[in-house]
């Protein structure tokens, strides 16, 4: 069956919240698979995996955990049979359960706020990750220039501190630049090394 002109590739979803009609309900299970997939497939369910082996499980405990975990969701799928059945999402068909009014408080106490929480997890794990990595190349380049500098180790320390606490950076830059600006200005000073003729005397 041709899609629908809304269905094509860089076009917006008609629908929205709409029943869809049966001729256009083309989908099966298995197409949303790539969906369901590609939402979690994330960096955040790596550092639950994780925490697993934090609170002491073994990696074979660990996988059990997640394969026990998953199956709950067989509970989920089975929650959404209403969904095909109603053509419309599960937001939606709820409304039969509390009533339209009802079914605003319903979203706007659970749904809504676990989207949000969901969305500011990952958002904060992402950022903590690539400030992780930042973070090591900012202290790469402490290393060298203290080792080129031969500061002391404290130094080292609080150089390695303006990039955790927050606004020292900025005194921290102005400090350390105008330090080795000194220093390299006092190496490539030009020595007056032009030797002074003597005229011979007669």
């Amino acid at each position: 069956m041709a899609a629908t002109e809304s269905e094509q590739f860089g076009r917006i979803e008609a629908r929205g919240i709409d029943a869809v009609p049966l001729d256009e309900r083309h989908g099966k299970p298995s197409s949303l698979f790539w969906v369901w997939a590609a939402a979690n497939v994330n960096y955040l369910y790596v550092v639950l995996g994780g925490l697993l082996m934090v609170f002491g499980l073994n990696v074979w405990q660990g996988l059990a955990v997640v394969v026990v975990g998953n199956l709950w969701w067989a509970v989920i799928g089975f929650l959404a049979i209403s969904g095909p059945a109603a053509g419309t999402p599960s937001s939606v068909v709820s409304r039969s359960m509390f009533g339209i009014r009802g079914n605003r408080v319903y979203t706007g106490v659970f749904n809504w706020p676990t989207f949000i929480a969901y969305e500011a997890i990952n958002l904060s794990l992402g950022i903590l990750m690539v400030h992780g990595w930042g973070y090591v190349v900012y202290l790469f380049a402490d290393f060298r220039i203290w080792s080129l500098m031969r500061w002391s180790f404290p130094k080292f320390l609080l150089i390695a501190l303006g990039g955790v606490i927050p606004f020292l950076s900025f005194f921290l830059e102005v400090r350390i630049v105008r330090e080795v600006k000194a220093y390299l200005a006092s190496r490539t000073a030009p020595a007056d090394t032009t030797p002074q003729s003597v005229e011979a005397s007669h």
